[in-house]
C-alpha cells in the first residue's frame, strides 16, 4: 500500500510539472504524506520517498509562498540526506537541500541558512564528477549563494567565488541551452557588484558584455526578461557615472523604462525598478537641464514610495532620494512647496534610519542641505541650527578617507559661514574658515569643486580681514587667487548650486538574481 501510494504521487508531481495544474500537486503532497506515514524506519525505500516529498512542498512553496511548505521540504530534505547511501544519491539530495535553504534565506533574511546552502551546495559540488549533466547547474547555484552572502556579509572573498564558480558554469554550458541566459545574467550582476566594490573597469565593461548576451539571448514574455533589463540599466548607469558617455545614460534609461513595463503594479520588484529608472532620469536631468527628466524622476519616485510598504529596509532611501529630487526642483522653478516636500521627506527618512547604519550620514547631509535651501529662501534662524546640527552630526559620522568627507567639510562651512552673517558671531568665521580649509586640504588637484572651495575660503578670509584688519588674511586670500570683490555676489548673494551640489552616487540601484531551476 505504502509504495502504490507513492507511484501516485509521483504520477500526480510529473503531471504537476506537464500542466501546471495545482490540483495534481496538492494530489501529490496527499498521497506520499500518507505513504510515508505507512513506511517504516528500515524500508529502504524512505530516503527516496521523503526526497520526493521535499521535492512537492519545495514545488507548491513556489507556487503559493506558503513558509510551511519551505519548512517540511527542509525537514523531509535533511533526513533524505543523513539516509543517503550512496554518493550519486547523496549529491543530488544535498544539492536541493541547498536550495531549499537558499530558498528560506530569501524569505526569512537568516544568514544561517546562507551559510547551510553554501555548505550542502559545496559538499554536492565536490562529489560531481566532470562531466555531469549537473555540474553547470551546481557550480551557478553555488555561485549564486555566494553571491548572496557577499551582498549580506561584504566579505571580498565571498565575491570572488561567486565569479570563480559562475564563470565555469558558463564554461561548461552549451551554446543554446535553456539555462545560459541566466547564467550570463547572474555573472553580469557578479561583475558589476565587484565594480561597485573596486572601481576597476574592466569588472563593468564585463558586467555589461555578459548582461548584453544574457539579454540578447532571453525570449520576449520570458518571466525573467524584466530582471535583465533592470540589471543592464544597472550598468550602463555606472559606466556612465565612470566615462561620462551620454549614450550610456540614454541606454540606461530604455533598459529602466522597458523593465518598467513589463513589471506588474503587485510585483515586489515594482519599486524598486521604478527607483533605478527615476535615478536614471535625474542624471540626464543634470546633464541635459531638462525639466521633464525632473518632472518624471519625482512623478516616478513618489510611485515607488507609495508602493513600499512600512517597515520596508528600502523606504529611508526612497524617501531620502524624493526628498532630493524635490530640492532639485526647488533649486530649478523656486516653488516654496517642493523645498517644504524636500525637508518632510528628509525628516521622515532620518526617523526611520536607526543609528549606526550606512546611510546615516547621507541623511543627515541631505536634510541639512535642505534646511539651508529654505533658510536662504525665508531667513528663520531655525533651519540654520537646523542644518548646522544635521551637517556637523553627519561629519562626525564620516571618516577622514570617505570620498564625501571633503564635501561635508565645505557645506558645513558654508553653513557656519550663513550663520556668521545672520548673527555676526565672529565664532562661526573661525568655524567656516577651519572646515572650508579641511576640505581644500582634502581636495585634489583638477577636482571639479577645487574652485568653487578656493573662492568660498578665499571670501571668508577676506570677511575676517574685514572684522580684524589682519593683514595675512588677506595676503592668504590673494594666495588662494581670490579677491572677495571677484567672488562675493557668487558666493554671497547667489548661493553658488555648487557649493552645495551633491553628486548623487549614494543613489540606491538594486540588482536582481535570476533563478537556476
Amino acid at each position: 500500500m505504502p509504495l502504490l501510494l507513492a507511484r501516485l504521487g509521483s504520477a500526480h508531481d510529473t503531471r504537476f510539472g506537464l500542466l501546471n495544474e495545482l490540483d495534481d500537486l496538492e494530489k501529490a503532497i496527499e498521497y506520499e504524506t500518507n505513504a510515508l506515514a505507512m513506511t517504516p524506519d528500515n524500508d529502504p525505500g524512505l530516503p527516496e520517498l521523503l526526497f520526493d516529498l521535499a521535492g512537492v512542498h519545495g514545488q507548491r512553496f513556489q507556487r503559493l509562498g506558503d513558509l510551511h511548505d519551505i519548512e517540511k521540504a527542509i525537514e523531509y530534505g535533511h533526513i533524505s540526506v543523513e539516509l543517503a547511501t550512496d554518493n550519486s544519491a547523496l549529491a543530488l539530495r544535498m544539492t536541493n537541500l541547498g536550495i531549499c535553504h537558499s530558498i528560506r534565506f530569501s524569505k526569512l533574511g537568516e544568514v544561517t541558512d546562507l551559510e547551510d546552502a553554501i555548505q550542502y551546495q559545496s559538499h554536492a559540488l565536490a562529489l560531481t564528477p566532470d562531466g555531469h549533466a549537473d555540474l553547470p547547474r551546481r557550480l551557478a547555484n553555488l555561485g549564486t549563494s555566494f553571491s548572496r552572502r557577499y551582498e549580506r556579509l561584504g566579505e571580498l572573498n565571498d565575491m570572488e567565488n561567486a565569479i570563480k564558480y559562475e564563470s565555469r558554469a558558463i564554461t561548461l554550458t552549451p551554446d543554446g541551452h535553456p539555462s545560459l541566459p541566466d547564467k550570463l545574467a547572474n555573472l553580469g550582476a557578479s561583475h558589476l557588484r565587484r565594480y561597485v566594490r573596486l572601481g576597476k573597469l574592466s569588472d563593468l565593461e564585463n558586467a555589461i558584455d555578459y548582461e548584453s548576451r544574457a539579454l540578447a539571448l532571453t525570449p520576449q514574455r520570458h518571466p525573467n526578461l524584466p530582471i535583465t533589463l533592470a540589471n543592464l540599466g544597472v550598468s550602463h548607469i555606472c559606466r556612465f557615472e565612470h566615462l561620462g558617455e551620454l549614450s550610456d545614460l540614454e541606454n540606461a534609461i530604455e533598459y529602466d523604462s522597458r523593465a518598467v513595463l513589463m513589471t506588474p503594479n503587485s510585483h515586489t520588484d515594482m519599486p524598486s525598478r521604478l527607483s533605478n529608472l527615476a535615478a536614471s532620469e535625474i542624471r540626464r536631468f543634470e546633464r541635459l537641464g531638462e525639466l521633464k527628466d525632473l518632472q518624471n524622476a519625482i512623478e516616478l519616485q513618489s510611485r515607488a514610495l507609495a508602493l513600499t510598504p512600512d517597515g520596508h529596509s528600502d523606504l529611508p532611501g526612497r524617501l531620502r532620494h524624493l526628498g532630493l529630487f524635490h530640492r532639485s526642483r526647488f533649486l530649478h522653478l523656486g516653488e516654496l512647496s517642493d523645498i517644504e516636500n524636500a525637508i518632510e521627506y528628509q525628516t521622515r527618512a532620518l526617523a526611520l534610519t536607526p543609528d549606526g547604519h550606512p546611510h546615516m550620514p547621507a541623511n543627515l547631509t541631505e536634510l541639512g542641505l535642505s534646511q539651508i535651501r529654505r533658510y536662504e529662501c525665508l531667513g528663520g534662524l531655525s533651519d540654520l541650527e537646523d542644518a548646522i546640527e544635521y551637517q556637523s552630526r553627519a561629519l562626525a559620522l564620516t571618516p577622514d578617507g570617505d570620498p564625501n568627507f571633503p564635501s561635508r567639510l565645505a557645506n558645513l562651512g558654508v553653513s557656519h559661514s550663513r550663520r556668521f552673517e545672520h548673527l555676526g558671531e565672529l565664532k562661526d568665521l573661525e568655524d567656516a574658515i577651519e572646515y572650508q580649509s579641511r576640505a581644500l586640504a582634502s581636495t585634489p588637484d583638477g577636482h571639479p569643486d577645487l574652485p568653487h572651495r578656493l573662492a568660498n575660503l578665499g571670501a571668508y578670509l577676506s570677511r575676517r580681514y574685514e572684522r580684524l584688519s589682519e593683514l595675512k588674511d588677506l595676503e592668504d586670500a590673494i594666495e588662494k587667487e581670490v579677491s572677495w570683490d571677484a567672488y562675493s555676489e557668487v558666493i554671497w548673494t547667489h548661493s553658488s548650486n555648487h557649493i552645495f551640489h551633491t553628486k548623487l552616487g549614494e543613489l540606491g540601484y538594486q540588482l536582481f538574481y535570476r533563478g537556476h531551476k
